[in-house]
């Protein structure tokens, strides 16, 4: 998980889409709107953020719908 998140975090094209409110259409979807609200949160502590950023919070609600990702074992 943490690549691909390293990877949309870092993708000018994903985060244009967040940064315009495109996505907005996902939002329909209570679940992948949901996940797109978090993933855009996380985005803005990375912006605000000199350390680190810790995408609990995503990686618990992605749990929510698909239960690889329930636990913290590493695949």
């Amino acid at each position: 998980m943490n690549a691909a998140l390293q990877t949309l975090l870092n993708n000018k094209h994903i985060i244009e889409i967040f940064n315009s409110e495109l996505f907005i259409n996902y939002k329909n979807n209570i679940s992948y709107g949901r996940i797109a609200e978090s993933f855009k949160d996380l985005y803005k502590q990375k912006l605000e953020s000199e350390d680190f950023i810790s995408p609990l919070q995503l990686k618990r609600l992605i749990g929510e719908f698909n239960e690889q990702f329930r636990d913290f074992d590493q695949q």
